[in-house]
């Protein structure tokens, strides 16, 4: 079974529970109340802080206070199996911590920081009625990060990278998401194209702390894949990004170009206005055109003022400037200079590799889809050694990003990377529970001690609380600082974020005929 989640807030009442009853969620949310106030009384005495963790044979309780929110990830012990001998097999607290991180920042990628001022000002606030429809959101990102879904990508802070597919491809969706959503009139802060749930290309403005964090790229990728009508509509959704700034929105637009594939166009701006939406469907057109990708035939999403919606249909009145109609329609046209943006794959790619035929575009994209990357490893590097059984994977690299465009010239560039990763699905017969909570159990324990040495439970507190230390002092001296937003409160996010201690490290854990290995070098982590 799936770890379980609560989140209450500072007077006790609940906000998310993944499993449970109302009634069971409302008396456990009493007891981690009690559990609470016992621990960080007033009492000079008997005051220890916040409460951190509980440990017991059977389980292990993370507990994390963000201002008037509590988090609560219970992580149950799995049955030992035939090849497991022992009491079976826990998440580490690190992983724990990092999962309710992860709750937290999507709670403010969708309310802002600003539900915490609403809890200041009014403890007894009920969220329960706002969360009802965001529920899938944060259920999402728990399935993704569980021992059922693919957690590699949130253990080595990176994004799943669309592979095997050919460079000329990534090169031509770069260079027409660069030339095209790049220029400046089009007022686009960051342009994506997703396979499915996996990262084709990206495009982003040159200056570091206006970069995409990679937390940050997961709650995207999380939210829009949860969209119901994201394959049968065009989408105008608002988001905030945490890690950049906690406090406001942002603006995506979202747009399927191939329901095949799951092909999709994310362009987001800080305008939410008609004109800004208008301007984006007309992008939007020239990207499609641009990779000869034929338009699918769907409604669209538009946007009508709401004195012409009032007076043709009274009971669509709404209070906001703008309301939403699903309808059909074309693309509209909208002419747009080209600055501030960078390819993020264009060292990496031959200058002569545009691809000949646009055609092959979609139908490359596609073929991705049809290989298993790990059989294509095994299958490239393994085939003349049949004394060696690859069962499984994690394979992260640290993209550099290029900075060949500035936006501001007297303004200070510096190099960045955005790490992508390989994390093949695990198939039959090696997918049953037993066996995915033991792998992604090493896992987690060689990610640990290639970070710092170790994976117990207190090196992981003092990385944490040296990571915290290490935030306050950068934002205080640099306004360059990594630790924006949210960042401050995510330390096991940083530590998933930090690079091994080692330039060079190697560890390993032997279970039977089975060995868990884990290197690192410049710029990877295997």
């Amino acid at each position: 079974m799936n770890n379980n989640v609560i989140v209450m807030s500072e007077a006790g009442k609940p906000i998310f529970a993944r499993y449970g009853s109302e009634g069971e969620v409302v008396r456990q949310c009493g007891l981690i109340q009690a559990l609470r106030t016992a621990v960080n009384t007033n009492n000079p005495t008997l005051g220890l802080g916040e409460i951190q963790s509980i440990h017991s044979n059977n389980s292990c309780i993370v507990f994390m206070t963000i201002g008037s929110i509590t988090l609560v990830n219970v992580l149950e012990r799995t049955k030992p199996d035939s090849k497991n001998e022992g009491m079976g097999v826990v998440d580490t607290e690190a992983f724990g911590r990092l999962q309710l991180e992860y709750v937290y920042a999507n709670l403010i990628f969708m309310l802002t920081s600003n539900i915490q001022h609403t809890f200041q000002h009014n403890p007894g606030f009920d969220l329960r009625a706002m969360m009802s429809s965001n529920d899938t959101i944060l259920r999402g990102i728990l399935d993704e990060s569980g021992v059922e879904g693919n957690p590699g990508p949130f253990l080595v802070s990176s994004v799943q990278s669309c592979f095997p597919i050919s460079h000329r491809v990534r090169h031509k969706a770069s260079q027409t998401l660069q030339s095209i959503a790049g220029k400046r009139e089009n007022n686009v802060a960051f342009a994506l194209m997703l396979v499915g749930d996996r990262l084709l290309t990206v495009v982003q403005p040159t200056y570091p702390p206006h970069q995409l964090k990679i937390s940050d790229l997961h709650l995207i990728v999380n939210f829009i894949g949860k969209q119901p009508g994201l394959t049968s509509s065009e989408l105008w959704l608002p988001m905030c990004l945490p890690r950049l700034n906690e406090t406001g929105f942002l603006y995506a637009y979202t747009s399927c170009l191939d329901i095949q594939s799951k092909l999709t166009l994310i362009l987001i701006s800080s305008h939410n206005t008609t004109e800004q939406f208008q301007i984006l469907r007309s992008t939007s057109r020239k990207i499609r055109e641009t990779l000869n990708v034929p338009p699918e035939s769907h409604s669209v999403l538009t946007i009508k003022n709401n004195e012409t919606a009032s007076s043709s249909s009274p009971t669509n009145a709404v209070s906001s400037d703008v309301i939403w109609e699903r309808t059909s329609g074309s693309f509209d046209n909208s002419s747009t200079t080209d600055e501030g943006f960078v390819n993020i794959s264009a060292d990496m790619l031959r200058k002569d590799g545009a691809i000949k035929d646009d055609r092959d575009f979609l139908q490359e994209v596609r073929d991705s889809l049809q290989c298993s990357s790990i059989n294509y490893i095994c299958n490239r590097y393994l085939k003349d050694d049949d004394s060696i059984s690859l069962l499984h994977f994690l394979f992260r690299l640290d993209v550099p990003v290029v900075n060949s465009i500035q936006r501001d010239k007297n303004r200070k560039q510096h190099p960045g990377y955005l790490p992508q990763c390989l994390s093949p699905s695990i198939s039959p017969p090696l997918d049953s529970i037993s066996f995915r909570k033991r792998l992604w159990s090493n896992y987690q324990k060689l990610s640990l001690r290639l970070r710092l040495g170790s994976a117990t439970v207190e090196s992981s507190i003092d990385a944490f609380d040296m990571i915290k230390n290490d935030s306050s002092i950068e934002e205080s001296k640099t306004s360059e600082r990594a630790f924006t937003g949210i960042g401050r409160h995510c330390p096991a996010i940083g530590l998933s974020e930090s690079a091994p201690y080692n330039s060079d490290g190697l560890s390993y854990i032997i279970e039977g005929n089975e060995i868990f290995l884990a290197m690192n070098g410049k710029n990877f982590e295997l």
